[in-house]
C-alpha cells in the first residue's frame, strides 16, 4: 500500500510540473495574460463579502435584516454571467440564523418588510401571549 501511493503522489508531482511548464508557456502569449487579469479581476469581485444589509428591528435578542439588491458573478461552462439580486430578508439570534432566500423572487423592500413583520409577530407570540 505505502510503496503505490508513493507512486501516485510521484505521478501528481510530474503531472503539477507539467501543467506548470504548459501554464508559463502560455503566460508568454498577451491576450493569455489579459484573460488572466480580467479573470483575477472577476474572481476576486466574486469572493467578497459584498452583501449589503441593513438592520431593520432587534426584539428580545433576535436582529431582523434586510439584504439590498446586488449582483453575483458566476463562472460556467458557458462563461461568466451575471445575477441579479433583489431584496432579501433574514433574522438571526446568538443561536441561529434563518434566511428567505428570495433575492431571486424580485420582491420588494415593501414585501420583505411585511416578511420580517410576520415573522416577528410569530417569533413572540408566546411572549407577548
Amino acid at each position: 500500500m505505502i510503496g503505490n501511493r508513493k507512486g501516485e503522489e510521484m505521478k501528481l508531482a510530474e503531472l503539477l510540473k507539467k501543467e506548470i511548464e504548459i501554464y508559463n508557456e502560455l503566460f508568454k502569449d498577451e491576450k493569455i495574460k489579459e484573460y488572466e487579469r480580467a479573470r483575477k479581476k472577476l474572481l476576486d469581485y466574486s469572493h467578497k463579502d459584498h452583501i449589503e444589509k441593513e438592520l431593520y428591528k432587534s426584539v428580545n435578542g433576535v436582529d431582523y435584516f434586510i439584504e439590498l439588491p446586488r449582483e453575483e458573478i458566476r463562472f460556467t461552462n458557458e462563461g461568466v454571467i451575471i445575477r441579479q439580486y433583489s431584496y432579501n430578508g433574514f433574522y438571526q439570534s446568538e443561536k441561529s440564523k434563518t434566511n428567505y432566500c428570495l433575492g431571486l423572487c424580485n420582491m420588494t423592500k415593501e414585501q420583505i418588510v411585511a416578511n420580517l413583520e410576520r415573522d416577528i409577530k410569530e417569533n413572540n407570540e408566546d411572549i407577548i401571549s
